[in-house]
């Protein structure tokens, strides 16, 4: 079975409550963010990246939902026009985030999102017509099948509607997989997150009642709370045991506390703050310590090939990050994919108009003349974001061009 069974609908104030609550939510709690990032690199700005992204989204759906306001007299004869238009509002808007998005964090999100909109809606570029068939076989999904078939009907088109959601949500995990490439990651990053949101249970529990509600809500609640705290006994790097991780975080207070169907399970801001604390006898490394330790995202073979970022004679250690929207053939992307393995680390490399050859770009890189000659000589990188990995400071005080 896929998502094509049922039809897609969302209410209109949805998308604009959501995104509202979310950047509320993750500027609250920015400088706690900010303070708990040490992984991929510790320069403190998982908070930041987000509220800028979340801007970007933001500013990004409310024009999009004007020019829908704008046009709706012509619509309201037919409410699946109008859905179908809500949902490439949707796209739209996260097309544009993307473009504009800041760091790992960032990044992710958009990807997951996007991903996740095209799936519900059936767009194009969405994973499940990528893989075809392969699909079936995706553990997420087959977990998801046999949970929908085993759940009691007792709520007219609810068993259905929560299918949907958990398809499109274990699709966009499943997405974000695939991105980082390395399975070792996924316990200790915002990947357990995304996981842990695409359980059907999720989205569906029987009854109305109460005690019915409550349940729910306290099973939401446990749910985050564990794959939360599961980033901290599983980290990324050893010596981050018993920190939570500052991307999971930020997603979850981005994704699953600011969605407005889930105002009842809801974690208190005392819980939250204490899930950011490490345990008294664990001493944070400091940001010295936690890059010499850092290795690249990619899998053990690639991490042979690489340097850490305390620097060496051949990777003197990745300082800049560089973002962009990168316009290529899907051929030649293998290429530049392993040459920017060689040269750097954190690569991401997410689809985001196969129609037009289009991905948005991320990788930390020692030298940005380098990046950008190799870059340039396989695509064209648009919409071009640099910022230090070693100094706090706007993107504008990077090299530009001509300077470096």
């Amino acid at each position: 079975m896929t998502s094509e069974h049922f039809a897609a609908q969302t209410p209109l104030n949805f998308g604009v409550t959501w995104i509202g609550e979310a950047l509320s939510t993750v500027r609250a709690y920015r400088d706690t963010l900010n303070s708990l990032n040490a992984f991929p690199v510790p320069d403190q700005d998982t908070g930041s990246n987000l509220v800028h992204t979340l801007e970007a989204l933001n500013k990004a759906f409310s024009e999009e939902l004007d020019t829908l306001l704008h046009d709706l007299h012509a619509l309201t004869t037919d409410i699946q026009s109008v859905n179908q238009r809500l949902g490439e509002i949707y796209e739209n808007a996260l097309v544009q985030a993307s473009r504009m998005a800041r760091g790992n964090s960032g990044t992710l999100l958009c990807a997951w999102a996007l991903e996740a909109v095209r799936t519900y809606w059936n767009f194009p570029g969405r994973l499940a017509e990528e893989l075809g068939e392969e699909a079936h076989n995706l553990t997420l999904l087959q977990e998801l099948e046999a949970m929908y078939r085993e759940t009691p009907v007792t709520e007219t088109g609810t068993r259905e509607s929560a299918y949907r959601e958990s398809y499109a949500l274990a699709l966009a995990a499943e997405r974000v997989r695939r991105i980082i490439a390395d399975e070792s990651l996924e316990q200790g990053t915002m990947v357990a997150i995304m996981v842990a949101l695409a359980d059907y249970r999720f989205h569906y529990r029987a009854g109305s009642e109460l005690t019915d509600v409550t349940a729910r809500a306290e099973f939401r609640r446990a749910t985050m709370r564990r794959a939360l705290e599961g980033t901290a006994q599983n980290p990324p790097l050893p010596e981050l045991k018993g920190y939570v991780d500052a991307g999971a975080l930020g997603f979850y207070l981005a994704a699953v506390q600011s969605n407005p169907r889930w105002m009842s399970s809801r974690m208190p801001a005392q819980e939250v703050y204490a899930l950011a604390e490490p345990p008294t006898d664990v001493t944070k490394p400091n940001s010295t310590s936690a890059r010499k330790a850092r290795k690249t995202e990619g899998t053990q073979d690639q991490a042979e090939h690489h340097n850490d970022a305390t620097g060496t004679r051949e990777n003197p250690g990745s300082i800049w990050e560089i973002m962009g929207t990168l316009t290529i053939d899907p051929l030649t992307l293998v290429q530049l994919r392993a040459e920017l393995e060689e040269l750097g680390d954190s690569l991401l490399l997410t689809p985001l108009d196969f129609k037009n050859n289009m991905w948005t770009l991320h990788v930390h890189v020692p030298s940005l003349e380098e990046a950008r000659k190799v870059i340039a000589h396989y695509g064209v990188l648009a919409d071009e974001r640099v910022s230090s990995l070693t100094v706090h400071e706007d993107e504008s005080a990077a090299p530009s061009r001509s300077q470096d």
